[in-house]
C-alpha cells in the first residue's frame, strides 16, 4: 500500500525514487486498493510545481532501471498534466473559493448558475449540482505550469526523436503536438525549425534487401516524421482564424520540405522496391513511412492549397497521379498472384492500399475545397484517371485512352492490361482487403461528381441552358498568380452568371477541359456502368436479407457515401442527373416507358422464385432483368422530384406499378410446403419508390380490391409467401410516406377507403412488431399505428378496434422495459423511442374512444360495459404506464416525460362524469399525484405549463365528482398535501414567465373549494409567501415609485415591470382568496395584525399595471422582452379587482353565499376606509363597466357574423352533411368540447362567459411558460364556474357590475348609515358619478 503523502512545495532529485515507486504501485494489478490510492497519489501530484521534471528524469533512465510500462505510464501523466494544467497560468480567483478563471470556467461557472436560478431553472441546477461541484473541484485542482518549466518540457520533448520503442514514441510525439497546439507560434515560434533540424541532409533512403523498418531510415528520421504528422494534424483543425493564418504561413513553406525531401524520395524507394521484391514483408516499414508523409502533406494541402507554391503544388499533383497508377497497378498484380495460388493476400497490400486511398482523399478534398488549384493540366489528368479506374471495376475499357496524361516521373514500370473481374471483385467486395481498397474506389466517385457539380468549372453559355448547372463563382483574383484561389467548404461563396471574358484564363481553361471530358458518350457510358455493376444487388447481400433481414435494412439506412460504394454511387448518378439532366432525364424516362419489359421481369420475378424453390437451390440467383429493374427503380427513387420533367409518373403508378403489384402479390399463391428461395427484391424496392415519391401515388386506386390500400395490406401480411420482414418493413415506410402527404390525406378525408382496411393493417402491422427484433422497426410500426387511427375520421370505427389496438401494448411495455443502459446510450434512445410510440398511440386512441362513446351516450345513455371498460382501461393499462413512465429512476425517465404527462392528461379529458351509483374514475389515479412534485424537484420548470395543467385537472375532476370526493377529509387531504407541496415548489423556484401556470392552478383551486383551499394554502405557507411578496405587510409605495419586494427583485426596467406582473398575479390570488372564503382569509390577516385597507390601496395603486381590453376568439397570454410578462388582451382581472373592492366596499359582505362577516366592529372601519377611498375605486369601476360594455357589444357582433357564415357554409355543404351524418364522418376529437359536459346548459352563455370573461382560461391552449404548450384545460372547467357561481362569470356584463355597485353601497350604508355615505359620493367628482348615479337611484 502506499501512503498518503503530504504534498510538498515543490519536486526535485530526492522525489525521483517516491515517484518511480508510486508509478510501480499504479501498475500492479494484484493489488486494487492499492492501485487506486496510487492513482490518487499520481493525481494530486499533478499540482506540485516540477513535476514535469521529475517524470523527465524517470523516463530518461536507462531500460535496466526503469521498467517500460512505468515510463509509458509517466508519458500519460505528462499528457494530463498538459490537458489540465498547460494553458490555465492565470492567477487570479474567483471568490474565496480561489477558483481561476480558465479551462473549467472561473467566474463563468458562478454566471451561469445566477441565471438559471433567476431564469427559472430547476433548483437542483445550481451550484450545488453534481456538475458544477466536478467544475468546481477541478478547478481547485489546477495550477499553472511556469515558463521556466515550460522551457524545461518542451526541450525534453524534443530530446525524444531517438526513442527506441514505438508505443512511448507514439505517445510522446502526441504530448507534443498538444503542446505545440497551445504554444505555436506565439510561445514557441521556432518549434519547425528545430524540429527539422533532426532531419538528416536531403538523401533518399537505403533500399537493399533484406532491410527491415528501422533500417530504411535511420530512427531519428522516422521519429521526427510521425511527429511532423501529429503537429500537422493537431494545428490543422484550430479554428481561429488568426490560428489558421499562422498554419497557412507555416504550410507554405513547410509543404516543399515534405514534398520534395521526405514524400518524393520515400515513394520512389517504395515503388522501386516492389518492382523488384514484389510483395514481401520488408516493405510494410517503409509503406507506413510513405502513408505517413501522405497524411502530412494531406494536412498542410488540403486547406490551404490556394496558398502553396502553384509550381510546387503541379508538381505534386503529377506525381501523385503517376503513383496511384503504378500503385494500384501492384494491388492488383498481388490480389492476382494470391488468387492464382490460393495463399494469403500479402501484408504489404493493407499498407499500400492506405497509400492510395490517402493519396486520392487528398485529391478529392483538395479539389472540393480549391477546385482552381487544378489548373496546368492536372485536372484532366484525374478525371481521366478516376474515369478509367471506375471502368475498369467491370473491365470495360474508358473509351478515350489516358496513357497521354501519365506524365508522372515514375515511369519505370510497364502497366499491365485491365484486371480481371475476379481481381476487382476482390478489390471492391472482399471483406480482408476491401476496406482500404474500396476507398479509393469511394474517392474517384466523388471526384467526377465534384468536378461536374463545381460552380467554378461551368460555362456561362451552359449555365444558361440548362438551369440546374450551378452558376459560376464571380471570383476576381487581383493578378494571375491569384487565379488558384477560390472559396473553401462551409465558407459563403459568392455566385453569380460571369461571361467568359471576364472569368480568369485558368478558370475559362478549365471550364473547357470539363466539357471536353464529359461529353454525352461519356455521360452514357458512366452510366450504364453503374446500373450494370455498382447499383446492382449482390450475391453476398441476398444471403444477408435472408440470414438477417433487419440487419440488411439496418445497413441499407446508414450508407453513406464516404463509406459504401453503392451510396457513392447513387451520389454520383445524383451530380451527373443535377449537371446534364437534358442528357440523362430522356434517357431514363425512355426506359421507364418500356411497360411491357418491366411487367414481364415482375412476372419473371414470381415464376424464377417458384421454380427455384421446386429446385431447391441452396443459394439461387435472381434473374439479370430483375436486377436491371431493381437498380433502375432505386435511381427512379434517387431522382424521382427532378425526373417530373420527364416522366409521367402519376401514368407511370397507374400502368405499370399498380399492375405490377398485383402480379407480385395477388399472383396464385405457392403450395404451402414450397418456400420462395429468391427474396422479394422488386416488391421492395416498388415500395421503396412509393415512399420516395409519394405525391405521385393516384389517389383514386386507394380503395378496393387491388387499390393501394389493399396490395400494401397484403405486403404487410406475414402469411402472403410473396412477401417477407424486409418487405414488410419498407411497406411501413411506404403507408407512412402516403399518410403524410397532404393530398393523399384530403382524398382520404373527402372520400374514406383505408376502414374496410383498417382491422387487416392492424393486425399484420403488430405481427411484423413480433416478429421484429430491432426496438427501431418497432417503433416505425407503432407510428403506422398511430398514423393510421388519425387517418380514419369515423371515431365509431376506431373504438370498434379498439381491443385489436389495445391488446399487444402492455406486453409492448413490459417488453421494451427490458433494455436500455440509459437515455444518453444508442440502446436506452431507442427503448424511449418505443416507449414514447407506444404513449403516441394511446393519447391519439383515447380522444377517438372519448368521441365515440359521447357519440353512444348521447342516444343510449352509458352503459355499464361502458363503464367497466373504462375503468378497466385506466386501472390495467394506463396506471401502470404513467407509473412507470414518471419514475424518476429510470434512465430514460427524461426522455419520456413529456410525452407522459400528455397521456396523463388525455386520460383525464377521457374520464367522463361517473354516474351517482359508480365510483369516480379519477380513484385510479390518485395515487398518482404525489409524483407531481417529486418530478419538478427532479426535472426543474422546463415542463412547468403541462404539470400545472395535470394538477388543473386534478382538482377540477374532484370537484365534480359524483358522488363528490371533496366531502371525504382524508381524501380530501390526500390530494391537498402533494398539491399544495408542487405549488409551493413552484412559486420559488419558477420563471416568471411560467408563474402564470401556477397562479391559474391556485385561482382554480380557490374556485373548486373555497375555505377548504383557502385553509391548505394556509398550513402549506404559500399564503404567507403570497403576502410577503405583494409587499401587504408594509404599506405599498406611491404609484410613480418602483415596487420594493423581499424577494428575486430585478434591476432595469424590464425586471421593474416583471415584478409589478408577479405582483399583479399574486394580488389577483388574493382578490380570489377575499371573494371566496372571506370568513377564513380576513380573520387571518387581523391576527396578522395586517390591514386590509393595505390590501385595497395595493388594488388601486397596481391596478393601471393589470392590461384592459376585449379578450381574442381564443384567449391566451403571450410574452416580449419588451413588455411585462402579463402583456395579455383581457379584462377578466380587472374584473375579479373590481369586484373584491366593492366586496370591501360593503363591509366585507357581497362574497360567496355565507360568506359574509357578522362582527360590526371589523366591518365599520374597514368601510369608513374604503370611503376615504370612494372616488379611486369608482373610478375603477367605470372603467370596467366601460370595457364589459364595449367587449358586450363586440361579441354580438361576432356572434351574428358566425351565424351569418355557417347558414351560407351549411347551404353550400347541405348534400355533403347527410352523407358525412351516416358514415359519422362529423365528429372530431376535440375532447376539450365534450358535449357530456354541457348538457342542460346554453352553450352559447357558457362559452362567451368562460372565452371572455374568466381569468382562469386566459392561457387555455396557447402561448406562455416555459414549455409543454399545447395542453388544452380540462372541460371540466366550465361546469364547474357555472355550478360554483363563479363571480366573474356572474358579473361579466356591464350591467351585473352596475347592478354590484349599487349593492356595495347599500350594504355600505348599512353599516355606516346613508349620510355617511352620501357626504363621501358628493366628494366623488360629478364625472364617475354620473356613471353610477341612474342604478343608485
Amino acid at each position: 500500500m502506499v501512503s498518503q503523502p503530504s504534498l510538498p512545495a515543490t519536486l526535485g532529485p530526492e522525489h525521483v525514487s517516491p515517484l518511480y515507486s508510486t508509478l510501480l504501485a499504479a501498475l500492479d494489478t494484484t493489488d486494487p486498493a492499492g492501485r487506486h490510492q496510487a492513482e490518487e497519489v499520481l493525481r494530486a501530484f499533478e499540482t506540485v510545481p516540477n513535476f514535469l521534471d521529475v517524470l523527465a528524469v524517470i523516463i530518461q533512465g536507462s531500460e535496466a532501471d526503469v521498467d517500460n510500462n512505468a515510463r509509458l505510464l509517466a508519458v500519460l501523466l505528462m499528457q494530463n498534466v498538459v490537458r489540465r494544467h498547460w494553458r490555465n497560468a492565470g492567477s487570479s480567483a474567483d471568490g474565496e473559493d480561489g477558483l481561476r478563471l480558465g479551462k473549467f470556467g472561473g467566474e463563468r461557472i458562478g454566471e451561469l448558475m445566477r441565471r438559471r436560478e433567476g431564469g427559472g431553472m430547476a433548483t437542483g441546477a445550481s451550484c450545488d449540482s453534481p456538475h458544477a461541484m466536478y467544475l468546481q473541484q477541478q478547478q481547485r485542482q489546477t495550477r499553472p505550469v511556469s515558463e521556466e518549466e515550460k522551457a524545461r518540457f518542451r526541450a525534453f520533448l524534443l530530446s525524444r526523436m531517438t526513442e527506441p520503442h514505438d508505443l512511448l514514441a507514439k505517445n510522446t510525439a502526441h504530448v507534443l503536438a498538444k503542446v505545440v497546439r497551445a504554444d505555436w507560434p506565439r510561445k514557441w515560434p521556432d518549434f519547425f525549425p528545430q524540429l527539422l533540424a533532426f532531419l538528416p541532409p536531403s538523401s533518399p533512403p537505403s533500399n537493399s534487401a533484406g532491410q527491415d523498418y528501422h533500417q530504411e531510415d535511420d530512427l531519428q528520421t522516422i521519429r521526427v516524421i510521425h511527429a511532423l504528422h501529429r503537429v500537422t494534424k493537431e494545428l490543422a483543425g484550430k479554428g481561429l482564424l488568426a490560428d489558421k493564418m499562422a498554419f497557412q504561413g507555416m504550410a507554405r513553406l513547410l509543404f516543399p520540405i515534405v514534398y520534395q525531401h521526405l514524400w518524393r524520395s520515400r515513394l520512389d524507394s517504395l515503388l522501386r522496391a516492389l518492382e523488384r521484391e514484389g510483395g514481401t514483408e520488408n516493405l510494410i516499414g517503409l509503406a507506413q513511412i510513405v502513408k505517413t508523409c501522405t497524411k502530412i502533406l494531406y494536412f498542410l494541402s488540403v486547406q490551404h492549397a490556394d496558398a502553396l507554391d502553384p509550381d510546387a503544388l503541379l508538381a505534386f499533383f503529377h506525381d501523385a497521379h503517376g503513383a496511384l497508377r503504378l500503385l494500384l497497378t501492384f494491388e492488383k498484380e498481388l490480389i492476382a498472384a494470391s488468387l492464382s495460388s490460393f495463399s494469403v493476400l500479402p501484408p504489404v497490400l493493407h499498407q499500400l492500399a492506405k497509400v492510395t486511398k490517402n493519396l486520392s482523399a487528398l485529391i478529392v478534398e483538395t479539389q472540393s475545397r480549391s477546385p482552381l488549384v487544378l489548373r496546368g493540366g492536372a485536372l484532366p489528368l484525374f478525371l481521366h484517371f478516376f474515369y478509367d479506374e471506375i471502368c475498369s471495376i467491370t473491365g470495360v475499357s474508358s473509351s478515350t485512352s489516358s496513357s497521354s496524361f501519365c506524365s508522372s516521373s515514375f515511369a519505370f514500370s510497364t502497366l499491365s492490361s485491365p484486371a480481371p473481374a475476379a481481381v476487382m471483385e476482390a478489390m471492391l467486395w472482399d471483406p480482408d482487403p476491401a476496406d482500404p481498397c474500396r476507398k479509393f474506389y469511394l474517392n474517384a466517385c466523388a471526384f467526377l461528381g465534384n468536378c461536374l457539380t463545381c460552380p467554378d468549372y461551368q460555362h456561362s453559355e451552359h449555365a444558361s441552358h440548362n438551369p440546374s448547372f450551378p452558376p459560376s463563382s464571380s471570383t476576381s483574383p487581383s493578378n494571375g498568380q491569384n487565379c488558384g484561389t477560390s472559396s473553401k467548404r462551409g465558407s459563403p461563396r459568392s455566385i453569380s452568371f460571369a461571361a467568359d471574358g471576364e472569368r480568369p484564363p485558368c478558370q475559362r481553361e478549365m471550364s473547357r477541359e470539363i466539357t471536353e471530358f464529359y461529353t454525352e458518350e461519356r455521360l452514357l457510358a458512366l452510366y450504364n456502368l453503374l446500373l450494370a455493376s455498382l447499383l446492382r444487388l449482390r450475391h453476398a447481400e441476398m444471403e444477408e436479407w435472408r440470414e438477417a433481414p433487419e440487419e440488411f435494412m439496418l445497413e441499407e439506412e446508414q450508407r453513406r457515401p464516404d463509406d459504401d460504394l453503392q451510396a457513392a454511387a447513387e451520389h454520383l448518378f445524383l451530380a451527373m442527373f443535377d449537371a446534364r439532366r437534358d442528357v440523362l432525364g430522356p434517357h431514363l424516362a425512355a426506359i421507364l416507358s418500356d411497360y411491357p419489359r418491366q411487367l414481364h421481369a415482375a412476372s419473371l420475378s414470381v415464376t424464377s422464385s417458384s421454380s427455384s424453390s421446386s429446385a431447391s437451390t441452396s443459394s439461387p440467383l435472381p434473374p439479370p432483368e430483375v436486377c436491371f429493374w431493381d437498380a433502375v427503380y432505386l435511381l427512379l427513387g434517387v431522382a424521382s422530384y427532378s425526373l417530373r420533367d420527364f416522366l409521367d409518373l402519376p401514368s407511370w403508378y397507374t400502368q405499370c406499378f399498380i399492375p405490377m403489384m398485383r402480379i407480385l402479390l395477388l399472383s396464385p399463391s405457392l403450395p404451402p410446403s414450397v418456400a420462395p428461395s429468391l427474396p422479394p427484391i422488386l416488391l421492395r424496392r416498388l415500395l421503396y419508390l412509393v415512399a420516395c415519391a409519394a405525391p405521385d401515388v393516384p389517389a383514386h386506386f386507394r380503395g378496393g380490391e387491388g387499390g393501394v390500400f389493399h396490395l400494401f395490406s397484403c405486403a404487410l401480411d406475414p402469411n402472403n409467401p410473396r412477401t417477407d420482414l424486409v418487405a414488410a418493413l419498407q411497406a411501413i415506410e411506404a403507408v407512412s410516406a402516403l399518410l403524410h402527404d397532404w393530398t393523399f390525406a384530403e382524398s382520404e378525408k373527402r372520400d374514406p377507403t383505408l376502414p374496410p382496411f383498417l382491422g387487416l393493417y392492424l393486425t399484420h402491422v403488430y405481427r411484423v412488431i413480433e416478429t421484429a427484433t430491432e426496438m427501431e422497426n418497432k417503433r416505425k410500426a407503432l407510428g403506422l399505428i398511430n398514423l393510421l387511427l388519425k387517418s380514419v375520421v369515423d371515431h365509431g370505427v376506431v373504438a370498434s378496434f379498439a381491443p385489436v389496438i389495445l391488446g399487444p401494448l402492455p406486453g409492448l411495455w413490459t417488453f421494451s422495459g427490458g433494455g436500455g443502459d440509459g437515455e444518453g446510450g444508442r440502446e436506452g434512445g431507442v427503448v424511449a423511442d418505443l416507449r414514447i410510440s407506444i404513449m403516441q398511440v394511446l393519447i391519439g386512441l383515447l380522444p377517438r374512444l372519448a368521441a365515440a362513446a359521447a357519440a353512444v351516450e348521447s342516444n343510449n345513455g352509458q352503459t355499464q360495459q361502458q363503464q367497466h371498460q373504462q375503468h378497466h382501461l385506466v386501472s390495467s393499462l394506463l396506471l401502470p404506464l404513467l407509473t412507470d413512465a414518471t419514475d424518476t429512476s429510470r434512465p430514460e425517465a427524461g426522455a419520456l416525460l413529456e410525452d407522459a404527462l400528455r397521456l396523463w392528461h388525455t386520460t383525464f379529458l377521457y374520464l367522463p362524469p361517473s354516474p351517482p351509483s359508480s365510483p369516480s374514475l379519477l380513484l385510479p389515479l390518485l395515487p398518482l399525484l404525489p409524483r407531481l412534485p417529486r418530478l419538478l424537484e427532479h426535472h426543474g420548470f422546463e415542463l412547468i405549463k403541462p404539470m400545472m395543467t395535470l394538477l388543473e385537472d386534478y382538482i377540477v375532476v374532484l370537484s365534480i365528482s359524483s358522488p363528490p370526493l371533496s366531502s371525504s377529509i382524508p381524501q380530501q387531504q390526500l390530494c391537498f398535501s402533494p398539491l399544495c407541496d408542487a405549488l409551493s415548489h413552484s412559486l420559488q423556484g419558477v420563471a416568471p414567465r411560467g408563474l402564470v401556470h401556477v397562479t391559474r392552478v391556485m385561482e382554480t383551486f380557490l374556485i373548486a373549494f373555497p375555505e377548504a383551499g383557502i385553509r391548505a394554502l394556509i398550513n402549506s405557507n404559500i399564503l404567507s409567501f403570497l403576502l410577503d411578496y405583494s409587499g401587504l405587510h408594509s404599506p405599498p409605495p406611491p404609484p410613480s415609485s418602483s415596487s420594493q419586494l423581499p424577494k428575486r427583485l430585478e434591476e432595469g426596467e424590464a425586471g421593474r415591470r416583471r415584478d409589478e406582473g408577479i405582483q399583479v398575479q399574486y394580488l389577483s390570488l388574493i382578490a380570489r382568496a377575499l371573494l371566496t372564503a372571506p370568513r377564513v382569509l380576513l380573520p387571518l390577516l387581523h391576527a396578522l395584525r395586517l390591514d386590509v385597507l393595505l390590501v385595497v390601496d395595493s388594488l388601486l395603486v397596481h391596478f393601471d399595471h393589470v392590461p384592459a381590453g376585449s379578450p381574442p376568439a381564443t384567449p391566451s397570454l403571450s410574452f416580449s422582452s419588451s413588455s411585462s410578462f402579463l402583456a395579455c388582451s383581457s379584462s377578466s382581472r380587472r374584473k375579479l379587482w373590481c369586484l373584491c373592492l366593492l366586496f370591501l366596499l360593503g363591509g366585507g359582505e357581497g362574497g360567496r353565499e355565507g360568506g359574509e362577516l357578522e362582527d360590526l366592529n371589523f366591518r365599520r372601519p374597514l368601510v369608513m376606509g374604503v370611503l376615504q377611498r370612494l372616488e379611486q375605486v369608482l373610478s375603477i369601476c367605470v372603467d370596467v363597466i366601460v370595457e364589459a360594455e364595449g367587449e358586450a357589444k363586440e361579441r354580438q357582433e361576432q356572434l351574428e357574423e358566425e351565424a351569418k357564415e355557417a347558414v351560407a357554409a351549411a347551404a353550400a355543404a347541405a348534400p355533403v352533411a347527410a352523407g358525412t351524418a351516416a358514415g359519422g364522418g362529423g365528429v372530431h376529437a376535440e375532447v376539450g368540447r365534450d358535449e357530456r359536459l354541457l348538457k342542460g346548459m346554453d352553450s352559447g352563455r357558457l362559452y362567451g362567459g368562460l372565452g371572455d370573461e374568466l381569468l382562469l382560461v386566459e392561457d387555455a391552449t396557447e402561448g406562455g411558460g416555459e414549455g409543454g404548450g399545447g395542453f388544452p384545460p380540462h372541460p371540466g372547467v366550465g361546469v364547474m364556474v357555472v355550478e360554483r357561481g363563479e363571480v366573474v362569470y356572474m358579473h361579466r356584463e356591464g350591467e351585473a357590475l352596475r347592478a354590484a355597485v349599487g349593492e356595495a353601497l347599500g350594504r355600505a350604508g348599512r353599516v355606516v348609515g346613508e349620510e355617511v355615505i352620501r357626504q363621501a359620493i358628493q366628494a366623488v367628482h360629478p364625472s364617475i358619478w354620473v356613471q353610477v348615479e341612474q342604478q343608485r337611484q
